[in-house]
């Protein structure tokens, strides 16, 4: 990375570190490598993205936080449901812990064989350069971001009440 290369690319914060290489052990595991992906709100996750075969036949899922699938495109190809990891609580409780800090944070987290490793922490996930292709899922997200009490959408039913309301709202 040259020093400079992340202003072009909206991430100016980048710019106030200095570049280093970094290594890490290879996680594949054989599945593609899931990338789970946590939208966390003051420390509260809001929505679970999900990435398969990210190399070959990219494909996206979306879960509220009790991993019930959304049928909302978030930014690539959508996927399916997908079953919830045995630790998928412990998942939940890492990406909390990390976000909690933060108005947001995007934790990046993979599960190899029932091992959670660190991925990536973004607060601008995408750089900005990527819309969210559901204008409901879009509206939700800001709509939990400008809520400066937020203690998280709790369940999927809360979700449906946030995204019918703003749809009644004319919001969406």
């Amino acid at each position: 990375m040259t020093p400079g290369a992340s202003q072009s690319q909206q991430e100016w914060w980048k710019g106030l570190t200095t570049p280093q290489i970094y290594l890490e052990r290879d996680l594949g595991d054989g599945l593609g490598s899931h990338d789970w992906k946590y939208f966390v709100f003051r420390g509260r996750v809001a929505i679970v993205q999900l990435d398969q075969d990210r190399h070959s036949d990219h494909r996206q899922s979306v879960f509220d936080r009790d991993m019930t699938f959304l049928n909302e495109p978030l930014y690539f190809t959508m996927g399916g449901g997908h079953p919830k990891p045995k630790n998928y609580a412990s998942m939940l409780k890492v990406a909390e812990g990390i976000g909690a800090q933060f108005e947001f944070m995007r934790v990046d987290l993979y599960n190899v064989g029932g091992a959670i490793y660190l991925g990536e922490l973004s607060v601008v996930p995408n750089a900005a350069f990527l819309p969210i292709q559901s204008e409901r899922l879009d509206h939700m997200l800001g709509w939990i971001w400008e809520q400066r009490g937020f203690l998280g959408v709790p369940n999927s039913q809360d979700q449906s009440a946030v995204l019918n309301s703003l749809g009644a709202l004319g919001a969406i």
